[in-house]
């Protein structure tokens, strides 16, 4: 082989390796830029379900207030006392049940009901 042909082999594969690169580069930031398109649509769809939401919670507590209004002025109409719950009277959750011990009760996983130091919470879920 001649030497003077090495210089040219070099510069041949070398520049073939700097254009696959390049080729290789432009592609991934094509990708990219689709990949940061999808995200922004996505961000978008969300942000507008998200405000969607947000008027409709806002809906929901104004209809829940009008409710509660209603409620009070029939019965100050009636006369009726509104109902009061007292521990001694409501009716047994599924917290007030004793704790099965073992690990047969929940078929050797974790017991996952409610604590009943919480009993407050799950009084004003009802």
């Amino acid at each position: 082989m001649n030497p003077l042909y090495l210089p040219i082999i070099v510069f041949v594969v070398a520049a073939t390796a700097m254009l696959r690169a390049w080729v290789t580069v432009r592609r991934c930031r094509s990708g990219l830029a689709d990949l940061q398109a999808q995200h922004d649509r996505q961000r978008h769809s969300i942000a507008g379900k998200l405000e969607q939401a947000k008027k409709q919670i806002g809906q929901l507590q104004n209809d829940l207030a009008a409710a509660r209004r209603e409620v009070k002025r029939l019965q100050r109409e009636r006369g009726a006392p509104a109902v009061q719950v007292t521990v001694g009277e409501r009716t047994p959750l599924i917290v007030d049940k004793p704790p099965v011990q073992g690990a047969a009760a929940n078929g050797g996983f974790a017991d996952t009901l409610p604590s009943k130091q919480f009993i407050e919470d799950a009084l004003a879920l009802r």
